[in-house]
């Protein structure tokens, strides 16, 4: 299967409205106006992926922060036999041409404290 994975040709959404995200599989790329493609992932349900995402502790941290996003069209669906497998292929695919810096981190966990004052937030 061929599929455009040019961010430049990708729709794309500002993160603060990801809420808006097609409810669709596909693959997402997120980064800013200086570096496009800081984090490459693929989803089921891109929606629902970016309200649950695991490394949405680092995404809230880059300055104006975009989703460019490209869905498979429900024509392709119907000849897919392996979702996932074909996804995971697009996602390693784009991973190794972009090769993009938050790919290669650990996840940032966050860790609630209670304090005098409330609740602290700390990432480690």
């Amino acid at each position: 299967m061929k599929l455009n994975l040019n961010y430049r040709d990708m729709p794309v959404l500002s993160y603060i409205h990801r809420r808006e995200l097609p409810s669709a599989p596909g693959i997402y790329y997120v980064g800013n106006h200086d570096c496009p493609v800081m984090y490459i992932g693929l989803a089921h349900n891109l929606k629902k992926r970016h309200l649950t995402h695991h490394r949405q502790v680092q995404f809230d941290k880059i300055q104006n922060a975009v989703i460019y996003y490209r869905v498979l069209a429900k024509d392709v669906l119907t000849k897919i036999s392996n979702l996932r497998e074909v996804l995971m292929r697009l996602e390693k695919q784009s991973i190794s041409y972009y090769k993009p810096p938050l790919n290669y981190t650990p996840v940032l966990k966050s860790i609630y404290l209670q304090g005098k004052k409330g609740v602290i937030l700390r990432f480690r």
